[in-house]
């Protein structure tokens, strides 16, 4: 018998007073006793924060701190009951922290995951700005290729021009411009050269001459027109 077992066999009567009583802990402090001693089963309810119990005993004869046995065995029961409940608090306690910490790790992988997503988008977006920038390179690309024959063409009107002036009496009447030409099959920027000359004049003899003897000359019988590529012009006027 436990030490409590034994304090309360010194206090009630009879060689084995807390049995016939089959007792239900309601919870706290709170019990239901079933007793089948002394006549007929009873219940009564117990409650240890009195302590109190709903028997006659307890009513008719006890005073002061004297209980009675259902009281005694709730008592006796008592302990292990808190330990139960504590125990099961502690259990909670452990599964209310568990889930807690289940619940931060996965807020933050959904935080991980969300700055994945940003980050993935922004490298995405930049990689499409890229594509862009770089698909504008080609107009960019194109424009600084038609600036330089612009450049090469308007060279090659000066150049001939003052080669013209250097080598003719009356420069005024050689007509100098550019324009596009079939050369070998494809198109070639040439500046064409329209002398105004008088058949019969000395000058026109001497421009026909100058203009034969010059291998990349070309002549044009249908325009009446001398004509030289672009790229060729340093080489003949320069």
């Amino acid at each position: 018998m436990s030490d409590m077992a034994d304090r309360i066999s010194t206090v009630l009567p009879g060689d084995k007073p807390l049995e016939g009583m089959t007792i239900s802990h309601l919870g706290g402090a709170e019990y239901k006793v079933l007793s089948i001693r002394n006549g007929p089963p009873r219940v009564h309810s117990v409650d240890l924060g009195g302590p109190s119990c709903t028997c006659e005993d307890a009513e008719y004869n006890r005073d002061g701190a004297e209980v009675c046995a259902h009281v005694c065995k709730a008592m006796l029961v008592h302990d292990s009951y808190l330990d139960v409940e504590s125990n099961m608090a502690s259990v909670l306690m452990n599964m209310t922290a568990t889930v807690d910490d289940h619940v931060q790790k996965a807020a933050n992988a959904a935080e991980a995951a969300e700055t994945a997503l940003v980050q993935a988008r922004d490298v995405q977006a930049g990689s499409a700005a890229e594509a862009t920038d770089g698909g504008s390179e080609s107009p960019a690309s194109g424009s600084t290729s038609g600036q330089t024959e612009t450049n090469d063409t308007d060279q090659a009107l000066s150049t001939t021009e003052a080669w013209v002036d250097s080598q003719f009496t009356k420069p005024d009447l050689v007509e100098i411009e550019a324009n596009e030409r079939t050369v070998q099959g494809r198109s070639v920027m040439c500046v064409e050269l329209d002398c105004d000359y008088d058949p019969q004049d000395a000058a026109h003899e001497t421009w026909q001459g100058i203009m034969s003897s010059k291998d990349k000359v070309m002549w044009d019988g249908d325009s009446y027109v001398n004509y030289v590529p672009v790229p060729e012009v340093t080489e003949v006027f320069g």
